[in-house]
């Protein structure tokens, strides 16, 4: 009796190494998730791109299920389709990436109709969420905004300079809502331009006790520019207003603005300022945390609609902290306000 227990309990085992064998791994290389990074690497917005690239290959290394290439659209939209041309000629992709909010809402389209799955970083604004087919890791503008508004709403003058693109735009309608009268002055510029002396001096004579920057690298320009004159209201700023070069100029000591509560105390962060020698920000946290949700909410079924149903009505902790993903997989986080000191940035108090 005891011999024939023992080579039943033998045979299973050889059943079961035998299926596994066959099986074989959950992915092999031939399939993976591929993934098509389209972002600015070498346009004006080209630090936060290069930055979410490389947190994303950073996420890479923990994940043998995700192939990803990388495509430079130079943050402009035409270019940013072309590449959408050719990562759909090659017809092996199941995930597009999309950095800035004008790429990400004039893709939309295309990338659904062509049965993949967007991903989306770097894009606070967008407006085919209803469209079930993107995965959006940065928290709307709307979100953003309770954090700055209270506190604008104590000053009684506030001034807006802009960048005058759907981010920017965006921005001053909402401000203009929640400060009403408050909102004394708006301004609009070309995100390339250098010189701002015109928009200041218009800023500067309606005396606001508040300047809010809807800014990016040019912010530094700004920040100068605003000493010289000088303009010496109290500086805000949003998301994308912090940069490196920010961060290294004097005059912007004190600029307060909102922006993702990260949870800075994950291994990442110090693996990335070890490797790249600077502080993650939001972008390198948004695609650190694409790299690394996918590869847990990604199955053998790599159909849009599937990976998207992974991602809707769920929660992920990750660099940006608790994710909550709505029922159009957009996600929401917890914003605080900070403050830029000592060539670095910290939580105000």
């Amino acid at each position: 009796m005891k011999k024939e227990i023992t080579f039943l309990v033998l045979f299973i085992a050889v059943l079961i190494f035998v299926f596994i064998s066959h099986a074989g791994p959950a992915y092999s290389a031939g399939n993976k998730v591929k993934v098509a990074a389209l972002l600015d690497l070498s346009g004006h917005y080209s630090q936060f791109g290069k930055e979410t690239r490389q947190a994303m290959e950073l996420g890479l290394e923990e994940t043998k299920n995700i192939e990803v290439h990388f495509f430079d659209t130079k943050g402009d939209l035409k270019t940013a389709d072309q590449r959408l041309t050719e990562v759909i000629a090659q017809g092996d992709y199941q995930v597009v990436v999309t950095l800035a909010s004008w790429i990400t809402n004039g893709l939309a389209a295309k990338i659904q109709s062509n049965h993949m799955l967007q991903m989306a970083v770097g894009s606070a604004v967008f407006n085919h969420a209803d469209q079930k087919n993107c995965v959006r890791f940065t928290g709307d503008v709307r979100r953003e905004i309770q954090y700055l508004t209270n506190y604008l709403k104590k000053y009684n003058k506030v001034a807006v300079m802009y960048f005058d693109n759907d981010y920017g735009i965006s921005w001053n309608s909402a401000l203009k809502s929640a400060l009403k009268n408050k909102l004394v002055k708006s301004v609009a510029y070309n995100d390339a331009d250098t010189v701002f002396t015109d928009p200041l001096q218009a800023i500067r004579a309606v005396e606001p006790d508040a300047l809010v920057l809807i800014s990016t690298r040019e912010a530094v320009q700004i920040v100068k520019q605003a000493s010289a004159i000088p303009i010496r209201s109290a500086m805000f700023g949003a998301r994308p207003t912090l940069t490196n070069p920010l961060l290294a100029e004097p005059a912007a000591s004190g600029l307060m603005f909102s922006y993702p509560d990260l949870d800075e105390t994950l291994p990442i962060f110090a693996a990335f300022k070890n490797k790249y020698g600077y502080r993650m920000s939001a972008f390198g946290a948004e695609g650190y945390d694409l790299i690394t949700s996918l590869d847990r909410f990604c199955s053998r079924e790599k159909a849009n609609k599937s990976l998207f149903a992974n991602y809707a009505n769920r929660t992920y902790d990750g660099a940006l902290g608790r994710i909550q993903f709505n029922q159009n997989a957009q996600a929401d986080y917890n914003y605080a306000i900070f403050v830029i000191k000592n060539n670095s940035w910290e939580k105000r108090k």
